[in-house]
């Protein structure tokens, strides 16, 4: 083999090599821009869905403790008892607010 077809087949072989990397290269950048895609639209939904989720739990349950709030100040008015202020009450845990009015309760139903 002569030196010009060695340098011709040198050549050939690079540039198949130089092909394939570039293959191998925008497949890898395909699969990476599709993968980061997919995370971006699922973190989305997630996000959006979690935030909803939350909102609806989160006002649930303030507006079961507010509940609460007004029937444990309406039995203690009953009661003729000191009420207690709004931020006593708003501090206390909603398990805490539950046998607060039970105990209230159960001391009206005593007197009638």
């Amino acid at each position: 083999m002569g030196m010009l077809e060695m340098n011709h087949r040198h050549d050939e072989l690079y540039y198949r090599y130089a092909d394939r990397a570039k293959e191998a290269k925008d497949r890898f950048s395909f699969l990476k821009d599709t993968q980061d895609a997919a995370f971006a639209e699922g973190f989305a939904e997630g996000f959006e869905k979690g935030f909803a989720e939350g909102f609806a739990e989160g006002f649930a349950e303030s507006e079961a403790r507010g509940k609460l709030i007004g029937r444990i100040k309406l039995i203690q008015r009953f009661l003729k008892i000191t009420a207690a202020d709004d931020t006593s009450l708003k501090a206390l845990e909603t398990k805490e607010l539950e046998t607060l009015a039970s105990d209230l309760e159960t001391r009206l139903n005593d007197l009638a």
